[in-house]
């Protein structure tokens, strides 16, 4: 995790998921108020396997102001979709990444001392047990009422590892040359 002291939110939150890191336990939700609940970066409900992974995932700087609509909706259909990656015979581990997006506001909206994020974003990599790696998953979600058309389909809130990268000023794929091809020039 990276923690921004201005905007008293993540940056980012990096998480591994597998097998035996999974809970079997759903986890109830608290909200900050209408209209935002408690929104988990790293779900809370990705790390019951010990009591000191589930307490860091409830600490407030894994915790972001996020529309009710979203966090009931397609977010929870992402976290449901990173543990459903995690328990496939092939898959040895998922890496995901999540976090807020703050497009420029005039006066932009605090909650309970917390920017309010206008997106968020999550990128799943999936690492299979042969060594190989899936082409990334990624997502970018208003921080808005969604409309009913917006809710169920995650496929709506796709993007590119590249758009992400660039809305986030993150890197989550550096391209270096090989070293057998710099020896080779």
């Amino acid at each position: 995790m990276s923690f921004n002291n201005v905007t008293n939110n993540a940056e980012w939150v990096y998480e591994i998921l597998n097998r035996e890191t999974l809970a079997k336990k759903d986890v109830k939700q608290r909200g900050f108020g209408a209209p935002y609940d408690k929104g988990h970066l790293a779900a809370a409900r990705n790390h019951r396997w010990c009591r000191e992974a589930h307490n860091d995932a409830n600490l407030n700087s894994n915790i972001v102001p996020q529309n009710e609509t979203l966090n009931s909706g397609p977010w929870r259909m992402a976290e449901n979709k990173c543990r459903e990656l995690s328990s496939q015979n092939t898959t040895n581990n998922v890496h995901v990444y999540s976090g807020p997006i703050y497009r420029s506001l005039m006066n932009p909206p605090w909650f309970q001392e917390k920017l309010v994020p206008t997106h968020f974003f999550k990128v799943i990599i999936v690492e299979n047990k042969d060594g190989t790696v899936r082409k990334p998953e990624c997502y970018v979600f208003p921080n808005g009422n969604l409309d009913q058309e917006n809710l169920g389909d995650l496929t709506k809130h796709r993007k590119t590892i590249k758009q992400i990268e660039e809305v986030s000023g993150l890197t989550f794929i550096e391209r270096r040359p090989n070293v057998r091809e710099i020896n080779q020039q």
